[in-house]
């Protein structure tokens, strides 16, 4: 699926000076890359960095994922 269409939402807005707790879900297998080697999804073992914000110019890291080992689908 289109993550934009996903995650992307009149209900994540806040205004500037607002604060507010919002959730978002996905599966880590939307973030994998795949391996031509292993013919499959990969996802790395380390550490990412989860980045919000209204272009890719102007982004907040707002989590860090710490994928302990490396996972394949």
């Amino acid at each position: 699926s289109d993550w934009s269409s996903d995650v992307c939402s009149s209900d994540l807005t806040i205004e500037p000076g607002e604060s507010d707790n919002k959730t978002i879900e996905f599966a880590l297998s939307d973030m994998a890359s795949y391996s031509e080697d292993k013919a499959a999804y990969v996802l790395e073992k380390g550490h990412y960095i989860l980045r919000i914000g209204n272009s890719s110019r102007n982004t907040k890291a707002v989590a860090k994922l710490i994928l302990e080992k490396k996972k394949e689908a």
